[in-house]
């Protein structure tokens, strides 16, 4: 009986050979030993130890949402005012109609997941009609704790899109009657105007957003 088992021996990668590349920061022709994934940036050494060093970014909903609309060239309004919590407030301190603004309601289905379902803020969320679409048997609000683990914010303050993590999402054709519509975005002090066509647009892009007509 062998007093050791024989271990097979370690396989070890070959160094990658130089390649040369232009450093996504500086713009620098360098060459550089690395694998890095299609569609990543990279660096020359001096750049990459930099942005090695560079504590990272904390998400944030209302910086996020700003930068999305941006990127995709829409037109919109930055609103600060004081805090709202209801529609309601919502809709007197904007000085909009209460139809024009997008309630985002934060919903649990009997299996525990955590669903969105957007809708006109003078509106109340059938929650019959989505346990259907949803498949489950019943769904009713998520609490305020939930709610801020799931989507980073608080109740009154949720946003129709640009969490960090996906959500399914509902929403109701008349959210886009109107011409603009306006909703918190993730700061009860933060709200956005914007055309409902090109919210409908960024919408129709997401997978996890299914489109459904409202019942009054």
């Amino acid at each position: 009986m062998p007093l050791y088992d024989k271990q097979p021996k370690k396989r070890f990668e070959p160094i990658p050979k130089k390649k040369k590349i232009v450093c996504a920061l500086c713009g620098r022709q360098t060459a550089v030993r690395i694998k890095t994934p299609p569609g990543k940036p990279i660096y020359c050494n001096s750049c990459y130890r930099k942005k090695k060093a560079e504590p990272k970014k904390r998400f944030s909903l209302p910086d996020h949402i700003q930068e999305v609309l941006t990127e995709q060239g829409f037109w919109f309004t930055v609103q600060k005012h004081k805090p709202v919590f209801t529609s309601e407030e919502a809709s007197r301190v904007r000085g909009v109609p209460l139809h024009s603004g997008v309630k985002a309601m934060v919903l649990k289905t009997g299996e525990e997941t955590l669903i969105l379902a957007l809708l006109p803020a003078d509106k109340k969320v059938d929650m019959k009609q989505i346990a259907a679409l949803e498949g489950t048997k019943k769904v009713k609000l998520a609490t305020p704790e939930e709610v801020l683990k799931r989507t980073g914010v608080t109740i009154g303050s949720v946003p129709p899109f640009g969490f960090e993590q996906p959500i399914k999402t509902y929403v109701d054709r008349a959210v886009f009657d109107n011409e603009d519509v306006n909703f918190n975005i993730g700061d009860h002090q933060l709200s956005i105007t914007m055309h409902a066509e090109d919210l409908k647009t960024l919408l129709q892009e997401d997978e996890h957003v299914e489109f459904m007509n409202g019942n009054g």
